[in-house]
C-alpha cells in the first residue's frame, strides 16, 4: 500500500495541506465541487490550520467545497469533545474566504437518540450524494491506537453493516465518561474517490507499525484493515515518529 513518510509534523502538515488541494483542484475540474471528508480528533489539526491560513486558503476553491465529518461524539456542538466544535475556530475564518453556511455539512451529534442523529445525517448524505454512493472526493480518517477509524472500533457490531452509510456506534470501552458515537460505515467509507490516513506522532507507532505489516484478510479486531476503497488503496500520511524516526517519501 502506498506510504508516505515526512521527516517532522511541520513537513507532514504542509504535505496533508497540499494533498487537499491537489484533490480539490481534480475534483472541482473533473465534477465542479470538492467534497472533503475530514477526520476528528487532535492529530489532523495542524492540517487544518495551515489549510486555514495564507497562501493556503487562497488557493482553494472554497465556493464550490463540501465538508463533511467521517464521525462525531453526541454531544452538543459548542462541547470541547464535539469533532465539528474542534474545527469551529477555523472554520470561521474560512467563512471570509467563500465558504457559506451550507457547505458544511456537520453531523447532528446532539440530536437525541443516537439512532436519530445517525438517520438524519444518512438521509441528508443520501439527499446530496442524489442516492448514492456517497463519493467523496477526499475522506481524511484518523487512526486510534486500537486500530479503530472514525467511530468504528474493533469487533462493533457496525463493521459488518452493508447498507446504512451512517449508524450510530457505541463508545471505546476504555473512555471514561463513556459518550455514544455517530459514525460512517465502511460502505460509505469504501465509496470515496480517495481514502487518506493521517498518522503523526511517537504514540502512534505501534498501531501504525501493525496496520502496515498486516496482509491478510480484513479483521473486525483491526478495523482499519476493513478499508478497502473501490477506486484505489488508501494512502498513508505519516510523520516519522510513526516509522521508528526513518524518513523518505
Amino acid at each position: 500500500m502506498p506510504v508516505r513518510v515526512l521527516p517532522d509534523q511541520a513537513a507532514w502538515a504542509r504535505a496533508g495541506v497540499e494533498l487537499i488541494l491537489d484533490a480539490a483542484r481534480r475534483a472541482t475540474a473533473q465534477r465542479g465541487r470538492f467534497c472533503l471528508g475530514l477526520a476528528g480528533g487532535g492529530t489532523p489539526a495542524p492540517v487544518y490550520e495551515l489549510l486555514a491560513g495564507a497562501p493556503w486558503a487562497e488557493m482553494m476553491p472554497w465556493p464550490v467545497c463540501h465538508l463533511f465529518w467521517g464521525d462525531e461524539r453526541c454531544v452538543l456542538p459548542d462541547d470541547p469533545r464535539s469533532n465539528f466544535g474542534a474545527c469551529r475556530h477555523w472554520l470561521t475564518r474560512l467563512a471570509g474566504l467563500g465558504l457559506a453556511a451550507g457547505q458544511v455539512h456537520r453531523i447532528p451529534g446532539e440530536t437525541s437518540p443516537p439512532a436519530r442523529a445517525a438517520h438524519l445525517y444518512d438521509t441528508h448524505l443520501r439527499g446530496f450524494f442524489a442516492g448514492g454512493p456517497p463519493a467523496f472526493d477526499l475522506l481524511l480518517l484518523g487512526l486510534g491506537a486500537d486500530g479503530h477509524i472514525a467511530s468504528l472500533f474493533p469487533h462493533s457490531l457496525a463493521l459488518a453493516e452493508d447498507a446504512a452509510w451512517v449508524l450510530a456506534t457505541g463508545p471505546p470501552p476504555d473512555v471514561k465518561p463513556a459518550v455514544a458515537r455517530v459514525s460512517l460505515t465502511l460502505p460509505a467509507i469504501n465509496a470515496a474517490h480517495q481514502v487518506v490516513f493521517l498518522a503523526s506522532g511517537a504514540a502512534k507507532a505501534g498501531i501504525v507499525a501493525r496496520a502496515l505489516a498486516w496482509s491478510g484478510p480484513g479483521t473486525p479486531d483491526l478495523p482499519v484493515s476493513l478499508v478497502r476503497p473501490a477506486h484505489g488503496e488508501p494512502l498513508w500520511l505519516l510523520d516519522a515518529q510513526c516509522l521508528g524516526n526513518q524518513s523518505g517519501s
